[in-house]
C-alpha cells in the first residue's frame, strides 16, 4: 500500500523519497535520458505529480495478470493481517541505529518473503511506519507497526524488532539517507 500511495503522490515517506528519487535519477542520467541530476529530478517530479508513474505501474500490474483496477482499488486486492499492533521500545530514547537486514529477514521469517523459490509468500505480514533514525520513541511513540497473523508471531517479532533497533540518549550527528555514490571508473587510456 505504501508503494501505491507513493506512486499516486498521496504520501511519500521522506527518507524513502530521497533514496528512490536518487536511484531513479542515476538511472536516467546513466541511460542518457537526462543530461544532469537536476534535469533527472525535474523529469521524475513531473512523472509523479502528473500521475504518470501510477499509470505505468497500473499497466505493469495488468500486463502481469493482475487486476485492471488495482491502482484505483488497491485495498480490494491487498490482504490484511489479522493482527496489526504497535511495537513500543523497552525504554524511552532516540533511535540511533537499525539493523535493516535483520528486519528484512524477520519479515521473511514471518512468511513475507522466500528462502527457497517454492516458498509461498504471505502478503499480509510485515512492518510499517518504522521510526526513522533520529526519532524519539517512548510508551506513546512506537518503533513500528507490526502486521502478523498469530499472537506467537507477534511475540517473536516484537522481541526481534527490539533487538534490531538501538535506542540511545543522544542523536547521531551523522544522519544521512545517502552516504556515498558508487560510480563506474573508466579504464585509463
Amino acid at each position: 500500500m505504501e508503494a501505491v500511495r507513493f506512486l499516486k503522490d498521496e504520501y511519500r515517506n521522506p527518507r524513502l523519497n530521497v533514496v528512490t528519487m536518487a536511484l531513479c535519477a542515476e538511472v536516467l542520467e546513466n541511460s542518457g535520458l537526462a543530461g544532469s541530476r537536476e534535469e533527472a529530478m525535474m523529469l521524475l517530479e513531473n512523472q509523479m505529480s502528473s500521475g504518470r508513474a501510477a499509470e505505468i505501474f497500473g499497466n505493469m500490474v495488468r500486463a502481469l495478470g493482475g487486476p485492471n483496477d488495482f491502482m484505483d482499488r488497491p485495498s480490494d486486492y491487498l490482504p490484511e493481517s489479522t493482527i496489526t499492533r504497535p511495537v513500543f521500545p523497552d525504554r524511552s530514547g532516540i533511535v540511533t541505529k537499525m539493523d535493516t537486514r535483520a528486519l528484512g529477514m524477520l519479515v521473511v521469517k514471518l512468511g513475507g518473503g522466500r528462502t527457497r523459490a517454492e516458498d509461498q509468500i504471505d502478503h499480509s505480514v510485515g512492518i510499517s511506519e518504522l521510526a526513522a533514525i533520529g526519532t524519539t520513541v517512548d510508551e506513546g511513540w512506537p518503533l513500528c507497526m507490526l502486521h502478523v497473523n498469530s499472537e506467537d508471531g507477534f511475540a517473536m517479532a516484537e522481541e526481534e524488532i527490539r533487538k534490531c533497533i538501538r535506542i540511545g540518549d543522544e542523536p547521531d550527528s551523522d544522519i544521512q539517507e545517502i552516504y556515498e555514490r558508487i560510480t563506474p571508473s573508466l579504464p585509463a587510456s
